[in-house]
């Protein structure tokens, strides 16, 4: 303890002494200070008796650096004392900037907090009225069968009647809903205004485009549509029921289409059933009355001998009658063709999706687990109308023709016995006339309606839908040899 007590002892002596130092070279640089000052006041004051003295010319001598102050002098402080103000001042505008930008993001935070729960309010509010309505609508349910069994007296009738009317009901009711909860949840979807992917197919994408948009735009009214000279070209198109036209037209369409939305899919499918009975059906039939009409009628039945036939006396309708001038190859592959489209789009069906999914999964439907909805059994009664015309024409073409020695002579029959066999089964396309109205579309297939914007985008056609595009990157360009270019210009 006591060599400790030495240093300590030692060590506080140095320090006196030290100290005693510094503070007598402080006082002797006091004193300098001091004498310093009055001296360049006394140098100020004679110099500023010369100055006026002497003539005023302010171009004679240059300018002189002003003195920098020294250390310890009155002027040496204040320039301290400004600088450390300045630092100051820039470190209290520093720190405003970061409290005013820590209050904006708290302002968006808890922006962003009360639209959540908003969003989460509204959707309460949603389930709440949703659960109302189902619960009101299923206590009708039981009214609309004892209304249907007063209409309905046979029970064999009656269960058909019933399952049929409580499913559309059912169907009703679900579109209820949706409008509801969509006028209230406000979507959005996000698209691309660029989804082109491969250069060369550019045309292509501008053709398809175009068919889409005039087709099935989302944002023009029916009325509007109407009057598109490029949707009354298309729509011409698919009504000519002559050289493939309008098969060809369907191709088209069939390869623009999104194939994998479900409801693109089932109305391209209803779309071509309907045209099919207003087409192979009504005017085929038109056109078929007035050609007999023009054989049997306007020309005699005596009058006309085909040098091919061997001088057999044969009516015109024989050669000219309906069916008989149609080319019976073309027709026949148009005809096999549009079938396999049909039965094409049907075959992916099952792969396709709805874009309003993310409205509907949050709706709790009583819905068809299939896609298509009730378009399994149409296209099972399509199927079988097509069958049945195609072993009709056989039979009579076997049984009447066929076993007889002089088929080569009977080939305008073939003719007409594929004009009855088309018109048969453009006449049997009857039952899907009804969805040419899009409330039956609705009620035939749970899949919300889409349509197309000008970029070729599938858009679910909602009033309260909002659209957000964006632009993708731009491609990357080739580089370029700075020294090249300017050489060359």
């Amino acid at each position: 303890m006591s060599f400790v007590t030495k240093i300590k002892n030692q060590a506080q002596e140095k320090y006196n002494q030290i100290m005693k130092k510094k503070t007598e070279q402080y006082q002797e640089m006091n004193e300098e200070n001091k004498e310093q000052e009055i001296k360049q006041q006394e140098n100020k004051s004679d110099n500023a008796n010369v100055i006026d003295d002497q003539p005023k010319n302010d171009d004679s001598a240059p300018n002189k650096p002003e003195d920098k102050p020294k250390q310890g002098t009155i002027s040496y402080i204040k320039s301290n004392l400004t600088a450390a103000g300045d630092y100051l001042t820039n470190k209290v505008n520093e720190a405003q900037k970061t409290v005013t930008l820590q209050l904006q993001k708290v302002d968006s935070s808890v922006k962003q907090t009360i639209l959540k729960q908003k969003q989460s309010f509204n959707k309460w509010i949603a389930l709440k009225i949703d659960q109302r309505i189902s619960r009101s609508l299923k206590q009708m349910e039981t009214k609309i069968s004892l209304s249907v069994q007063k209409a309905v007296p046979s029970q064999c009738c009656f269960e058909f009647v019933n399952d049929a009317v409580l499913s559309l009901w059912t169907d009703a009711s679900n579109l209820i809903r949706f409008e509801l909860r969509v006028s209230i949840d406000e979507p959005t979807i996000t698209l691309s205004k660029r989804p082109d992917k491969i250069k060369w197919l550019k045309p292509w994408y501008l053709l398809r485009n175009w068919i889409l948009y005039s087709l099935y735009p989302f944002d023009i009214e029916p009325g509007k549509q109407l009057r598109s000279p490029s949707f009354l070209f298309i729509k011409l198109l698919q009504v000519i029921p002559y050289y493939g036209i309008q098969v060809f037209t369907f191709l088209i369409i069939f390869l623009a289409i999104d194939k994998s939305e479900e409801y693109q899919v089932v109305n391209y499918i209803l779309d071509y059933k309907n045209i099919q009975f207003f087409t192979a059906g009504i005017l085929n039939a038109l056109i078929g009355f007035f050609t007999y009409f023009y054989c049997a009628t306007l020309r005699p039945a005596h009058d006309y001998i085909n040098e091919k036939d061997q001088g057999l006396k044969l009516n015109y309708c024989f050669n000219h009658g309906p069916g008989a001038d149609n080319h019976l190859i073309l027709s026949q592959i148009s005809y096999f063709t549009q079938v396999i489209l049909i039965w094409c789009a049907f075959a992916v069906l099952h792969k396709t999706k709805s874009r309003a999914d993310f409205i509907n999964n949050e709706i709790k439907r009583q819905e068809s687990k299939k896609r298509g909805g009730r378009l399994t059994g149409f296209m099972i009664y399509d199927l079988i109308c097509f069958l049945g015309t195609c072993s009709l024409t056989g039979y009579i073409y076997y049984n009447y023709y066929y076993k007889k020695d002089d088929t080569f002579y009977m080939l305008p029959y073939v003719g007409n016995l594929i004009y009855f066999s088309h018109l048969m089964y453009g006449f049997l396309s009857l039952p899907f006339v009804i969805f040419v109205v899009p409330f039956f579309v609705r009620m035939f297939t749970s899949a919300i309606p889409t349509a197309y914007d000008q970029y070729g985008n599938v858009v679910p056609c909602i009033n309260q839908m909002k659209l957000n595009y964006e632009e993708l990157p731009l491609e990357q360009q080739d580089e370029i040899d700075i020294e090249e270019a300017l050489q060359n210009q």
